[in-house]
């Protein structure tokens, strides 16, 4: 009986450790989109195409995922962004929202009033 109980913890152990590397993998990656923004953003005009409301245990979050199209002509897609209420109710979907896309690597972008609002480090441009 030891053995299954052993078994369960050592299941739940491994699960919850696997959870955090994906979740610090992820706090990484943004990270490292938002140095690539602050070093090579270029700002442009992208076209809010989905505009959703989501709501669990009692808290509403607010998202929106736009298309832009880069220097090279070439069109992207956003991932949802999460924005604040009142960016939320600024926007409608088919208008005209404020980007920042990296001219290096044009696939990552951020709405732009969300780049403002992060002070930027000593040393970057």
């Amino acid at each position: 009986m030891l053995w299954l109980f052993l078994t369960g913890l050592l299941i739940l152990v491994v699960s919850m450790a696997v959870a955090l590397a994906l979740t610090f993998r992820v706090a990484v990656n943004w990270g490292a989109d938002l140095v690539e923004l602050q070093q090579h953003g270029v700002a442009s005009a992208g076209c809010v195409i989905e505009k959703r409301q989501t709501r669990r245990r009692g808290a509403t979050s607010t998202w929106i995922r736009y298309e832009y199209v880069d220097q090279f002509g070439k069109g992207h897609r956003s991932r949802r962004n999460l924005v604040t209420p009142d960016a939320w109710d600024a926007h409608e979907e088919g208008g005209a929202i404020a980007i920042v896309y990296s001219q290096r690597r044009p696939k990552i972008s951020l709405p732009k009033y969300l780049l403002d609002e992060i002070p930027r480090r000593p040393g970057l441009h």
